[in-house]
């Protein structure tokens, strides 16, 4: 999981450095891939996670694919966020 972090740490910084912390909120969502060795998405999951973050105003921005090895990837991290609502 370092890379998640790693990936998180990256994201953060950028966001910092353009002073886009102020005026965003962000979540991040992990899908879980199904398959032997992973790489199918469960379509059903992705569009319940999608459909409830849309009703709550989250924007998908980013998807992180977990590399194994030999480009195999078992999770993908969803990123989302939303306009911070004013005075917050």
């Amino acid at each position: 999981m370092r890379w998640l972090r790693f990936a998180i740490l990256i994201l953060a910084a950028a966001i910092i450095q353009k002073g886009m912390l102020a005026r965003w909120d962000y979540k991040t969502e992990k899908l879980r891939l199904r398959g032997f060795l992973g790489g199918k998405i469960d379509q059903p999951e992705l569009d319940r996670i999608l459909a409830e973050a849309s009703v709550e105003g989250w924007e998908l921005v980013q998807v992180l694919a977990t590399a194994l090895y030999q480009g195999r990837t078992q999770d993908a991290v969803l990123i989302f966020k939303r306009p911070r609502p004013a005075g917050a």
